[in-house]
């Protein structure tokens, strides 16, 4: 029971003189299998269990990019994953089309609301008051300025990603890119507009990259479109919300500005959550990872935890200062008299 079929195809060769030699080797080459664990493991099944492969070392194998769990995602990769047979259905066009694309609208439109009453609260506390910060814990101050910056950077980290993940789609080329389309398109009538090829090394190691691309107008309306907008939003925020968070008069306001800024961070990835159909949602986290070899690597993105560590603190420091210690804020660009800012 739960024997290693590597070890008994060795033992069976052991008849004959002229397999002698071959099967001492397959004695070495063959892991040794923890028999404790794996009779346990067929206890618990109920049959035996076949052992598969040897045991893996688990850093030597694959790492990938995906698109974050966010309406921004969902709405340039619409067009791509919703196929031409399901635009034809009424039903999958209003739950899918019609549906992430009001939501996109809706969540652009809102932030943005909120980010000019952010600034409208800005400039009024600084009529009244010259000094922000003149009451409050210091300490609690420092750690919600420390938690929304955080947040921010993880924010704006994810519209990187989102971009290094774009970078790794490959250009248009029409006359190989339409054939693969038409091939995918002979073999599932359903398919979208972006499949994936899998490619495997000498190891055994599978990765998944686009088998398609994107044209450069596309691209370009991805970035203009989506990426361009949730990275100003992030910047935005990054200044604004920390002179938002600074404008507390006390400790409880202190708190409620912190709950509030990070309430308008994570509005896109709530909506996302809530207003996305499952399967979408399926599409989203299964189909377009992009996954590279160990070799891919960049590792000049292992420094980006460290190189953002101390981002978020001379932010943090930055900011403290800025909007707690000076008199008038160069940050903060014309005086506030209740009319629009423009």
């Amino acid at each position: 029971m739960g024997r290693n079929p590597s070890l008994s195809n060795g033992s069976d060769h052991l008849s004959g003189n002229a397999d002698t030699e071959k099967a001492s080797v397959v004695q070495e080459d063959t892991s040794p299998i923890d028999k404790k664990a794996l009779d346990l493991l067929c206890k618990k099944v109920g049959e035996d269990i076949q052992v598969f492969h040897v045991p893996e070392d688990p850093s030597d194998g694959i790492w990938s990019l995906f698109l974050p769990k966010s309406i921004y995602s969902t709405v340039f990769m619409l067009p791509v994953t919703v196929s031409m047979r399901s635009l034809r259905d009424k039903d999958s066009f209003i739950s899918i089309i019609i549906t992430q694309v009001v939501l996109y609208i809706t969540v652009i439109s809102v932030q943005g609301a909120f980010m000019i009453n952010m600034y409208r609260i800005i400039g009024e506390q600084r009529k009244e008051n010259t000094e922000l910060c003149a009451e409050g814990d210091p300490i609690l101050r420092v750690l919600c300025l420390a938690a929304n910056v955080s947040f921010i950077f993880g924010d704006i980290l994810e519209t990187v990603n989102m971009y290094r993940w774009l970078n790794c789609v490959p250009a248009w080329n029409r006359k190989i890119h339409k054939k693969i389309l038409n091939f995918c398109r002979k073999r599932q009538t359903d398919a979208s507009s972006f499949p994936m090829q899998r490619y495997k090394n000498s190891a055994g190691l599978e990765v998944r990259k686009p088998a398609v691309g994107f044209t450069i107008m596309y691209r370009m309306v991805i970035i203009v479109m989506v990426l361009l907008p949730k990275l100003i939003l992030g910047l935005w925020l990054l200044i604004y919300g920390t002179g938002f968070v600074a404008s507390a008069d006390n400790n409880s306001d202190l708190i409620l500005n912190s709950v509030a800024l990070l309430f308008i961070i994570q509005l896109d990835d709530v909506s996302y959550n809530l207003l996305t159909p499952d399967a979408h949602k399926s599409w989203l986290l299964h189909s377009f990872e992009i996954t590279f070899f160990k070799e891919e690597e960049n590792k000049i993105m292992r420094w980006l935890p460290f190189v953002c560590f101390w981002a978020i603190l001379t932010c943090v420091a930055t900011f403290y200062y800025t909007w707690c210690k000076l008199d008038n804020t160069p940050l903060y660009f014309f005086e506030w008299d209740g009319k629009q800012p423009w």
